[in-house]
């Protein structure tokens, strides 16, 4: 299974792409603009993603904006399938 959340806000700087699942990283263009936050947001999510064995990936979303994708292995019930 796949949910995807898309925005238009003012996106993720490719250079820090990799560290946004950290706890406590704000992005150097979220700080500059003064916009509040504690970094917690997208590490709280991967961290629920991984427990339920998926993965999380984060694309741009042009022209402004990222899309978030979160993936979960189907568990399939008996005799049925995903």
């Amino acid at each position: 299974m796949q949910v995807q959340v898309a925005d238009t806000g003012i996106g993720i700087v490719a250079a820090e792409r990799d560290r946004v699942l950290d706890r406590f990283f704000r992005g150097e263009n979220v700080r500059h603009q003064g916009i509040p936050g504690n970094g917690l947001g997208l590490s709280l999510a991967s961290a629920v993603v991984r427990r339920h064995h998926g993965t999380i990936r984060i694309d741009d979303n042009q022209p402004h904006g990222v899309i978030v994708r979160l993936c979960f292995p189907c568990r399939q019930p008996r005799g049925q399938d995903c």
